[in-house]
């Protein structure tokens, strides 16, 4: 009886134990995209390992590829970024965005500029009145070039989108976190995690 006992105990550690093994993996599995496995932490951000210039790094997004497949990006702006002219890339927004906006440029910049080696520089579209500050820089899509296109993050009231407009790359969306939404999504294309689609969305009424 009390072998029969410690038998017991036994299997039921071993459930156990492989409760703990199997029940994270399944939960995994719901979350995987393309092949890529994906990880949420507590605070919701999600993770998933890519191999990036011959290296396995891992990287964290606000959103998950299901989440943003589904916005319109113009495949345009491979032939804007992977000119061979390009010496450097511009990310700008209105210098009156919220800090949420500042956030998705960071966003934007980590994949652009940390992982596909792009050197990248962040500004505002104009100078607040009574600024001076020469540490800042002033551009926007006038100042797009073969050598160095430009991002321009803006809020608009049309549909959450990339649009390609010469030499400057445009992301809207309606608010902020639709602009972090769309800068994922285009972080994700970029990434060859998710698909390209050839729907191009026109925007009005910019701030």
């Amino acid at each position: 009886m009390v072998k029969s006992k410690y038998i017991w105990i036994g299997l039921g550690l071993v459930v156990i134990l492989l409760g703990f093994i199997l029940i994270p993996r399944l939960l995994v599995k719901d979350y995987s995209y393309n092949n890529f496995e994906f990880y949420k932490d507590k605070e919701g951000f999600w993770h998933t390992m890519i191999n990036v210039n011959g290296r396995d790094t891992m990287i964290t997004m606000y959103y998950h590829p299901r989440e943003v497949e589904n916005i319109s990006i113009d495949p345009g702006i491979i032939n804007v970024l992977y000119n061979p002219f390009v010496r450097l890339l511009y990310i700008t927004m209105s210098p009156k965005a919220p800090s949420l906006r500042v956030v998705s440029a960071i966003e934007l910049q980590k994949i652009v500029g940390n992982l596909l080696n792009k050197r990248t520089i962040l500004g505002v579209t104009y100078l607040p009145e009574n600024r001076t500050n020469k540490d800042i820089t002033v551009v926007d899509c006038g100042n797009a070039s073969l050598v160095s296109p430009v991002f321009y993050l803006v809020k608009t009231n049309g549909t959450t989108s990339v649009d390609v407009y010469g030499l400057c790359i445009v992301i809207h969306g309606s608010t902020e976190r639709e602009i972090l939404r769309a800068v994922n999504a285009l972080d994700y294309r970029l990434l060859g995690i998710t698909r390209w689609n050839t729907t191009i969305q026109n925007n009005q009424d910019q701030e």
